[in-house]
């Protein structure tokens, strides 16, 4: 390809977002989004067993019932919840441990102070 085509300056520098950083970036409208639904992998059918009456999980053939897609959507969903849950834990102990870290440092430093006085 010509180097001419390759890329463009003046447009690379106009981009303002990211997908790692949505910055000024505009929504789209509900309205235009298409869910597409949860795709249900063999590994989410061994994880968490087969849904009864799903000739898919069954079988493996046709579609995966009503029940089975709402089914996988809740697993996933308390799964990511899970995971939030986890990750505020996480956080908030690190916020505990930098405040007793930050506790300790001003009493050595004022141990300190008062030794030097």
């Amino acid at each position: 390809m010509p180097q001419e085509f390759r890329w463009n300056a003046e447009l690379v520098a106009q981009i303002t977002a990211t997908p790692w950083e949505p910055g000024k970036a505009t929504r789209l409208e509900s309205s235009t989004l298409k869910y597409r639904g949860l795709y249900i992998t063999e590994r989410m059918i061994d994880t968490h067993g087969p849904t009864m009456d799903c000739k898919k999980c069954s079988t493996g053939l046709g579609q995966h019932s009503a029940a089975c897609r709402q089914r996988f959507e809740q697993i996933q969903a308390d799964l990511l919840q899970e995971k939030l849950e986890e990750e505020e834990a996480r956080n908030r102990k690190k916020g505990e441990r930098a405040a007793e870290e930050q506790t300790e440092r001003d009493r050595q430093t004022a141990s300190s102070s008062k030794v030097g006085t």
